[in-house]
Order: structure tokens, then C-alpha cells, then sequence
């Protein structure tokens, strides 16, 4: 009888049965191909150092539930480890098409003087009519104002993200200066 063997002997059957399933799903595991730097962290200083330790691991059935998954590399921001992100390319339910306020639009320059300027003059006709009219306009304008001010925010993100990634290649290419480390 092995070491291994004699050592598990003490160990209760079902318990002896999990650790030998955990072992066994363990080495069926593998590494899964990820997009974007080499590295996904570095100790941030002058002469850095920078290893890959951060890995997504998957097996057979995942790799057959997912086959077009893609694991890519975000932006380092604030921090010495690289984000990452699974994006397995299932189809994502809609959302609900009920009209939701944010209260960020609050914060908008001249947010409160343009729902002002958009508000309907009090017309002839039955209040509930007007009332009822009144808050299908505004609420359809401002569904499609946040959703312009929403595309915004994300062109901003999405050129503050491609600066980002610049600098990222530029640290993988060359020795970045202290100055530009920070």
C-alpha cells in the first residue's frame, strides 16, 4: 500500500469519495486562452516586476456550454492586478421598457431649467387628460435625453479606457518613468 493510500485509509469512505471526485475535476481543469496584455500584474514599481497570476480555469462542459467565450484583460486602474472579464456571448434578456428616473440626471448641468423649459402650459382641457399627457411627453423626452446623455458617459469611458490601454502597452513595450507611473 502506497503512502497516498495509507494516508486516505484513515479518512471515511464518503469523505475519502469527495476528496478523490474534487481531485479528479481538478485535473480535467485548464487554463483559458485570454486576450490583452501578457501580465496581469505588476508590483508597480520603477523597474517593475510583472507575472500572469491571475487565470480563469474551465473544463470540458464548460468549454461545450460555452464554446464562443472570450476572456479578455481590462484597463489596470488604481490597482497592481489586471481586471479580467468572461464574456460567455449569451443572448441577454431586454430590459424592461417601464420608464425609470435616474436620479444622476439630477446632477446634469441644467438638468432642472430643461424640464422646466419642457413643461406643457396648462390647456383647456380635463385635468386628468392634461396631467396624463403631460407625463407621456416628459417621459418619453426624457427617455430618450438620458439615453443620449447615457451614450455620452460611454464614449468618454470608452476614450479614458483606450488612453489606459495605451499606457499599458507602453509598460509592456518600455520602462514607463516614475512620472508616469503615477
Amino acid at each position: 500500500m502506497s503512502l497516498r493510500n495509507r494516508e486516505l485509509a484513515d479518512v471515511p469512505v464518503t469523505r475519502r469519495a469527495r476528496i478523490l471526485t474534487q481531485k479528479k475535476n481538478l485535473e480535467d481543469l485548464r487554463e483559458t486562452f485570454r486576450n490583452g496584455p501578457k501580465y496581469t500584474w505588476t508590483n508597480k514599481q520603477e523597474c517593475p516586476a510583472q507575472e500572469v497570476l491571475d487565470r480563469v480555469l474551465m473544463n470540458d462542459s464548460w468549454d461545450i456550454k460555452f464554446p464562443s467565450a472570450l476572456l479578455s484583460s481590462l484597463p489596470r486602474v488604481g490597482s497592481d492586478h489586471t481586471p479580467l472579464l468572461v464574456d460567455t456571448d449569451e443572448e441577454r434578456e431586454r430590459s424592461c421598457s417601464y420608464f425609470k428616473f435616474e436620479s444622476a440626471w439630477l446632477a446634469e448641468n441644467g438638468f432642472k431649467e430643461m424640464v422646466c423649459h419642457k413643461m406643457l402650459e396648462r390647456d383647456s382641457s380635463y385635468i386628468l387628460e392634461f396631467w396624463t399627457r403631460k407625463q407621456s411627453e416628459m417621459r418619453t423626452f426624457l427617455t430618450g435625453w438620458g439615453i443620449n446623455i447615457l451614450n455620452e458617459k460611454r464614449r468618454e469611458k470608452k476614450t479614458l479606457q483606450g488612453k489606459l490601454e495605451e499606457l499599458d502597452r507602453k509598460a509592456l513595450e518600455d520602462d514607463l518613468s516614475p512620472e508616469e507611473w503615477n
